[in-house]
């Protein structure tokens, strides 16, 4: 079985200009994740031309408890995939993956309870326990939104050391936005003296992990680097 993804739905770095959200990868099929689960068979029994049957096996596997389907099912309605939009179809989704106990839906939750467009309005407490679980619950970019609210004292006080540690989870974890943040918090010296060796290190795992943002941030470390002057010492002769 595969294991469940999270939408970036929000990217926010703490301690810089804001950065882009990385693109999801694509749902993968019921038959993928878990060809035992129930409902599964579903889209060999629906009628030709169905425009999206794979999503009945979903709502099947979801509506008996399979919590990862509950989580495909909403980034479909997240995203559009095989059908139009409806955010609010995919908050209902997610929280109930959530309260089945997937990370990744709880971090989703948390990124719908901070979106203000699509008719949605943002919930800082309930984006804030969302993450809490998630990031609890083992997935990385719920430790880095978590993270981001504490760096920038978004629905909870303000909190750096707290912030760094969560960074810290969320890029030992897998989050290339963590590592993005965490190198910024060693550059800028929120996480104590400034340290741009260190900081460059975690952009350049954050950019091998997929964040635009952190090649960009390393790309200045280098150029700064390279524009500082060097001072030689003169033998006396």
């Amino acid at each position: 079985m595969s294991a469940a993804r999270s939408l970036s739905l929000i990217a926010i770095v703490a301690f810089a200009a804001a950065c882009r959200p990385a693109s999801p990868d694509p749902p993968q099929e019921c038959s993928e994740r878990d060809p035992a689960a129930r409902g599964c068979e579903a889209p060999a029994n629906k009628t030709p031309g169905d425009p999206d049957p794979s999503a009945a096996a979903l709502r099947i596997n979801c509506d008996a408890g399979h919590a990862p389907s509950c989580n495909d099912l909403g980034l479909r309605r997240m995203e559009g995939k095989h059908g139009p939009r409806d955010p609010a179809a995919a908050l209902a989704l997610f929280q109930r993956g959530c309260d089945a106990r997937l990370a990744a839906a709880c971090a989703n939750l948390g990124a719908m309870h901070l979106r203000d467009k699509d008719g949605m309005v943002p919930d800082l407490a309930r984006a804030v326990a969302a993450f809490t679980r998630a990031c609890d619950g083992g997935d990385p970019s719920g430790c880095a939104n978590l993270g981001t609210l504490y760096g920038t004292g978004a629905g909870v006080p303000l909190d750096y050391p707290r912030a760094v540690s969560l960074f810290e989870r969320g890029c030992t974890g897998g989050s290339a936005q963590a590592c993005a943040n965490l190198g910024q918090a060693h550059e800028t010296g929120v996480a104590g003296q400034r340290d741009p060796a260190l900081a460059a290190q975690y952009y350049e795992r954050g950019c091998a992990a997929g964040s635009s943002d952190a090649c960009a941030f390393l790309g200045g470390c280098t150029r700064r680097a390279e524009a500082s002057p060097r001072i030689s010492s003169e033998r006396s002769s």
